[in-house]
């Protein structure tokens, strides 16, 4: 389904354009600081991996719409988001001469966002095909 009008985009896809966004701000905002010099995210790996994933779930969302793919590729996003952000976390709480900054925490909420948007874009998919009348578990007819 193409969506011509803005009311038609579920608003599960909003939440998961929103929990892009604060990935990306988050890459780009300092994520932690040592001896009073903050570091982003984007000048080590981390910051590259999670900015990555988000813009291939950005590219998804473009390209399939919000059906069954975008959400599997926001829900893995948001996994690889969560998983990478916590890793950093946990180094850098590890050191106790570092501490997390903005950009750390907004890129966790950001994978968390990316999560409860795509079980929600999931859940709301199936509903809207059951309400339809479509078979959603692919074992005979509805």
């Amino acid at each position: 389904m193409v969506y011509t009008d803005p009311d038609e985009v579920p608003w599960s896809a909003y939440l998961a354009l929103a929990g892009v966004m604060a990935v990306i701000v988050g890459a780009l905002l300092p994520w932690y600081a040592a001896l009073g010099e903050s570091t982003t995210g984007l000048q080590h790996e981390d910051g590259y991996i999670t900015a990555g994933v988000v813009l291939a779930t950005l590219a998804f969302g473009v390209t399939f719409e919000w059906d069954l793919i975008a959400p599997v590729a926001a829900a893995l996003a948001g996994a690889v988001t969560v998983i990478v952000g916590y890793d950093a976390y946990s180094q850098v709480s590890d050191l106790g001469t570092h501490d997390p900054k903005a950009g750390l925490w907004l890129t966790l909420l950001g994978g968390v966002v990316l999560l409860v948007a795509a079980g929600w874009g999931l859940l709301e998919g199936r509903v809207i095909a059951t309400d339809a009348g479509e078979n959603v578990r692919g074992d005979g007819p509805a």
